[in-house]
């Protein structure tokens, strides 16, 4: 499996939190399907060189959120989507949107334009 992880970029937002965002990308694209082992702890330790602690707070969180599920003694697994996010979920979407919004405003495009453009990249499916 292609671990397409980065820890590379400054960025104000702790390494945990950055992880857990790529993670849900990957499985919010279906890249990562339900099924799926997410790559071990170890692993990540030795590919991105950060803490072991790290992974497992973002792998933990991810679990929380609903995302992946823990299988003692087996590892991560992404967990099949009901299609409808957490509480927590829609909020931080509808952060994402208004500072997209806001951006795209800034350069002066309008709602069509805008919506037009998220209807493009949206994943198919």
């Amino acid at each position: 499996m292609k671990i397409p992880l980065s820890v590379e970029g400054d960025s104000r937002e702790p390494l945990y939190a950055r992880l857990a965002r790529q993670v849900r990308a990957l499985i919010g694209r279906g890249t990562w399907g339900p099924g799926i082992r997410l790559p071990s702890v170890r692993r990540l330790v030795g590919l991105l060189g950060v803490s072991s602690l790290t992974i497992l707070r973002a792998y933990e969180d991810l679990a929380r959120e609903g995302f992946v599920e823990a299988r003692p003694g087996a590892g991560f697994y992404v967990r099949a989507r009901s299609g409808k996010p957490s509480t927590s979920g829609r909020r931080e979407i509808e952060e994402a949107l208004r500072g997209a919004i806001d951006t795209a405003a800034g350069y002066g495009m309008g709602k069509r334009a805008f919506l037009a453009l998220a209807t493009k990249l949206f994943p198919s499916g």
